[in-house]
């Protein structure tokens, strides 16, 4: 099956933003892993289970008036389908996915594609040095957070359709090395059983997939490290006691 458009149906305009977030992850999921069947479950992030029906059979689940594909102009006449919920008091009723919007607004973890992921853990693990060295430097400064994202090898596929081995989990980090890192996880992992939100202890950094740094300056990651460091540097040299 090639890939198709998404709709959601019943959006409140101030959910827009978020459901908008939720649609771009399903298609970053699909390109990447391909459409999984109709009225089959997926996941496009941690808890958050989707179903997609076609667009006539989807108009039959819900209760707002809406055009058929007759009403489509010649750029939106092609596959198209409608992102639902399964209902959690029901195996069989399906609802719209703003139920999802206090959890997509809480920050979740949401689906990466495997390109991307490679990207950032090149990245992450090609900056590594810079993280190292403000985290021992500022690790006792509570004014500073250093987090690090591993992935970590999933139970098994289980019976929902997914894609790949590994849940990209983040830690909150106590101490480092170039090796390893002992941290505390700060998100409930999905298909790791015998993991659980607040667990402490050692990994390996060879799961590294990404870090950030939360300092008084803002947030910065692999991506920004360069400027915190340049900043840190200016501050040094503003400090210097000027020579009389």
């Amino acid at each position: 099956m090639g890939c198709i458009e998404l709709d959601v149906v019943g959006v409140r305009r101030r959910d827009a933003a978020a459901l908008g977030e939720l649609i771009n992850s399903v298609a970053r999921f699909f390109l990447d892993c391909g459409v999984p069947p109709p009225h089959t479950r997926f996941h496009a992030g941690n808890d958050l289970p989707l179903v997609w029906l076609p667009w006539e059979a989807g108009l039959q689940q819900v209760d707002v008036t809406l055009g058929g594909m007759t009403d489509r102009d010649a750029d939106h006449g092609g596959e198209r389908g409608i992102l639902f919920a399964p209902a959690k008091d029901s195996s069989e009723r399906l609802e719209t996915p703003r139920c999802y919007v206090p959890m997509i607004e809480a920050d979740p973890i949401f689906y990466v594609s495997s390109a991307e992921t490679e990207r950032m853990q090149r990245l992450a693990r090609e900056r590594l040095p810079s993280f190292l060295a403000l985290q021992s430097r500022y690790a006792k400064n509570r004014k500073w957070d250093f987090h690090v994202k591993l992935g970590l090898a999933t139970d098994g596929d289980g019976d929902d359709h997914t894609c790949g081995g590994a849940e990209h989990l983040w830690f909150d980090v106590h101490g480092a090395t170039a090796k390893s890192v002992d941290g505390t996880l700060l998100n409930q992992p999905f298909r790791i059983a015998s993991l659980r939100q607040g667990h402490r202890g050692t990994f390996d950094l060879r799961l590294l997939t990404d870090w950030s740094i939360e300092s008084p300056r803002g947030r910065y990651t692999s991506e920004s490290v360069l400027q915190l460091e340049r900043g840190l540097t200016n501050d040094r040299v503003a400090a210097r006691p000027l020579l009389h």
